[in-house]
Protein backbone atom coordinates (compact mmCIF):
# COMPACT_ATOMS: atom_id res chain seq x y z
CA UNK A 1 0.00 0.00 0.00
CA UNK A 2 2.83 2.41 0.88
CA UNK A 3 4.59 1.72 -2.45
CA UNK A 4 1.36 2.44 -4.36
CA UNK A 5 0.87 5.69 -2.43
CA UNK A 6 4.47 6.81 -3.12
CA UNK A 7 4.08 5.96 -6.81
CA UNK A 8 0.82 7.91 -7.03
CA UNK A 9 2.39 10.92 -5.32
CA UNK A 10 5.38 10.81 -7.67
CA UNK A 11 3.10 10.74 -10.73
CA UNK A 12 1.11 13.73 -9.51
CA UNK A 13 4.12 15.77 -8.45
CA UNK A 14 5.44 16.75 -11.90
CA UNK A 15 4.11 19.55 -14.09
CA UNK A 16 5.99 19.04 -17.35
CA UNK A 17 6.29 16.16 -19.80
CA UNK A 18 9.10 15.80 -22.29
CA UNK A 19 10.46 13.28 -24.76
CA UNK A 20 14.22 12.81 -24.72
CA UNK A 21 16.36 10.78 -27.13
CA UNK A 22 19.38 8.91 -25.76
CA UNK A 23 22.26 7.37 -27.68
CA UNK A 24 25.72 5.89 -27.21
CA UNK A 25 28.49 4.34 -29.29
CA UNK A 26 31.54 4.60 -26.99
CA UNK A 27 32.06 2.22 -24.09
CA UNK A 28 29.35 0.05 -22.58
CA UNK A 29 26.02 1.46 -23.82
CA UNK A 30 24.04 -0.28 -21.04
CA UNK A 31 26.18 1.30 -18.36
CA UNK A 32 26.04 4.67 -20.13
CA UNK A 33 22.24 4.51 -20.43
CA UNK A 34 21.80 3.44 -16.81
CA UNK A 35 24.08 6.20 -15.55
CA UNK A 36 22.23 8.83 -17.59
CA UNK A 37 18.75 7.66 -16.60
CA UNK A 38 19.67 7.36 -12.93
CA UNK A 39 21.09 10.89 -12.97
CA UNK A 40 17.99 12.19 -14.77
CA UNK A 41 15.82 10.66 -12.03
CA UNK A 42 17.48 13.01 -9.54
CA UNK A 43 15.56 15.98 -10.96
CA UNK A 44 12.47 14.31 -12.37
CA UNK A 45 11.04 10.91 -13.20
CA UNK A 46 11.94 8.64 -16.13
CA UNK A 47 8.44 7.26 -16.63
CA UNK A 48 8.93 5.01 -19.62
CA UNK A 49 11.77 3.91 -21.90
CA UNK A 50 11.42 2.76 -25.51
CA UNK A 51 12.97 -0.27 -27.08
CA UNK A 52 16.69 0.08 -27.78
CA UNK A 53 17.64 0.32 -31.45
CA UNK A 54 20.98 -0.63 -33.00
CA UNK A 55 21.63 1.96 -35.70
CA UNK A 56 24.06 3.08 -38.36
CA UNK A 57 25.69 6.41 -37.53
CA UNK A 58 24.18 9.60 -38.93
CA UNK A 59 26.47 12.12 -40.60
CA UNK A 60 29.99 10.90 -39.84
CA UNK A 61 29.75 7.28 -41.04
CA UNK A 62 33.31 6.19 -40.17
CA UNK A 63 32.49 5.27 -36.57
CA UNK A 64 30.92 2.48 -34.52
CA UNK A 65 27.19 1.86 -34.73
CA UNK A 66 24.95 3.39 -32.05
CA UNK A 67 22.43 2.17 -29.52
CA UNK A 68 19.50 4.59 -29.48
CA UNK A 69 16.31 4.87 -27.45
CA UNK A 70 13.97 7.54 -26.11
CA UNK A 71 12.32 8.11 -22.77
CA UNK A 72 9.31 9.93 -21.42
CA UNK A 73 10.47 12.29 -18.69
CA UNK A 74 8.38 14.11 -16.10
CA UNK A 75 9.82 17.08 -14.23
CA UNK A 76 9.12 20.38 -12.54
CA UNK A 77 12.03 21.99 -14.35
CA UNK A 78 11.15 24.33 -17.20
CA UNK A 79 12.78 23.55 -20.57
CA UNK A 80 15.81 25.81 -20.09
CA UNK A 81 16.60 24.32 -16.66
CA UNK A 82 16.04 20.81 -18.01
CA UNK A 83 18.38 21.48 -20.93
CA UNK A 84 21.11 22.68 -18.55
CA UNK A 85 20.67 19.58 -16.35
CA UNK A 86 20.81 17.29 -19.41
CA UNK A 87 24.10 18.92 -20.44
CA UNK A 88 25.41 18.40 -16.90
CA UNK A 89 24.48 14.69 -17.08
CA UNK A 90 26.35 14.37 -20.39
CA UNK A 91 29.37 16.09 -18.85
CA UNK A 92 29.33 13.81 -15.77
CA UNK A 93 29.28 10.72 -18.01
CA UNK A 94 32.02 12.29 -20.16
CA UNK A 95 30.07 12.63 -23.40
CA UNK A 96 33.41 12.73 -25.24
CA UNK A 97 31.99 14.29 -28.41
CA UNK A 98 34.83 15.76 -30.45
CA UNK A 99 33.16 16.06 -33.88
CA UNK A 100 29.67 17.06 -35.05
CA UNK A 101 27.63 13.81 -35.29
CA UNK A 102 30.75 12.00 -34.08
CA UNK A 103 31.25 9.20 -31.56
CA UNK A 104 30.04 9.79 -28.01
CA UNK A 105 29.65 7.95 -24.74
CA UNK A 106 26.22 9.50 -24.18
CA UNK A 107 23.98 11.85 -26.09
CA UNK A 108 20.77 13.34 -24.71
CA UNK A 109 18.52 15.35 -27.03
CA UNK A 110 15.38 17.16 -25.93
CA UNK A 111 12.95 16.19 -28.69
CA UNK A 112 9.83 17.86 -27.34
CA UNK A 113 8.87 19.70 -24.16
CA UNK A 114 5.12 19.91 -23.59
CA UNK A 115 3.76 21.68 -26.69
CA UNK A 116 6.33 24.47 -26.68
CA UNK A 117 8.09 25.87 -29.71
CA UNK A 118 11.33 27.62 -28.76
CA UNK A 119 14.33 28.73 -30.77
CA UNK A 120 17.19 30.69 -29.27
CA UNK A 121 20.99 30.65 -29.22
CA UNK A 122 21.03 27.62 -26.88
CA UNK A 123 18.16 25.36 -27.89
CA UNK A 124 15.50 24.60 -30.48
CA UNK A 125 12.32 22.82 -29.40
CA UNK A 126 11.09 20.72 -31.03
CA UNK A 127 14.46 19.27 -31.95
CA UNK A 128 15.20 20.68 -35.43
CA UNK A 129 16.01 17.41 -37.21
CA UNK A 130 14.29 14.68 -35.18
CA UNK A 131 11.56 14.35 -37.81
CA UNK A 132 14.20 13.19 -40.33
CA UNK A 133 15.74 10.37 -38.28
CA UNK A 134 14.13 6.97 -37.82
CA UNK A 135 16.34 6.32 -34.77
CA UNK A 136 14.48 9.17 -33.03
CA UNK A 137 11.02 8.70 -34.55
CA UNK A 138 10.64 4.97 -33.86
CA UNK A 139 11.65 5.09 -30.17
CA UNK A 140 9.27 8.02 -29.59
CA UNK A 141 6.52 6.04 -31.34
CA UNK A 142 7.19 3.21 -28.88
CA UNK A 143 6.32 5.67 -26.11
CA UNK A 144 3.43 7.44 -27.84
CA UNK A 145 1.92 5.97 -31.04
CA UNK A 146 -0.01 9.22 -31.62
CA UNK A 147 2.97 11.57 -31.26
CA UNK A 148 2.71 14.72 -33.37
CA UNK A 149 5.81 16.58 -34.51
CA UNK A 150 5.25 20.25 -33.66
CA UNK A 151 7.63 21.39 -36.41
CA UNK A 152 5.82 19.67 -39.29
CA UNK A 153 2.41 19.12 -37.61
CA UNK A 154 2.51 15.53 -38.92
CA UNK A 155 2.27 12.38 -36.84
CA UNK A 156 5.48 10.46 -36.36
CA UNK A 157 3.68 7.49 -37.96
CA UNK A 158 3.29 9.47 -41.17
CA UNK A 159 6.83 10.85 -41.01
CA UNK A 160 8.49 7.46 -40.54
CA UNK A 161 6.63 6.04 -43.52
CA UNK A 162 7.96 8.84 -45.74
CA UNK A 163 11.63 8.79 -44.73
CA UNK A 164 14.11 8.46 -47.57
CA UNK A 165 17.04 7.24 -45.45
CA UNK A 166 16.91 4.56 -42.75
CA UNK A 167 19.46 4.00 -39.99
CA UNK A 168 17.86 1.34 -37.77
CA UNK A 169 19.48 -2.08 -38.15
CA UNK A 170 17.52 -3.91 -35.42
CA UNK A 171 15.43 -3.34 -32.31
CA UNK A 172 15.72 -4.99 -28.93
CA UNK A 173 13.40 -5.62 -25.97
CA UNK A 174 9.89 -4.29 -25.42
CA UNK A 175 9.09 -0.84 -24.07
CA UNK A 176 8.43 -0.76 -20.34
CA UNK A 177 8.63 1.37 -17.25
CA UNK A 178 12.22 2.16 -16.38
CA UNK A 179 13.56 0.30 -13.38
CA UNK A 180 17.30 0.31 -14.08
CA UNK A 181 17.26 -2.79 -16.26
CA UNK A 182 19.79 -2.01 -18.99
Amino acid sequence: MRLLKNTMQKKLAYRYKSYIAIGSNIGNWRSNFNSALNLMNKFGHVKKVSRVYFTKPFGLTAQKYFHNAAFLFLTNLFFNELFIKMNAVEKLIKKNKLLENGPRRIDLDLIQFENLKVKNHLISIPHPSSHLRDFVIQPVLDLNPNFIDLKTQYTYKRLINNLEERFIIKKSRQTQDYQGFF
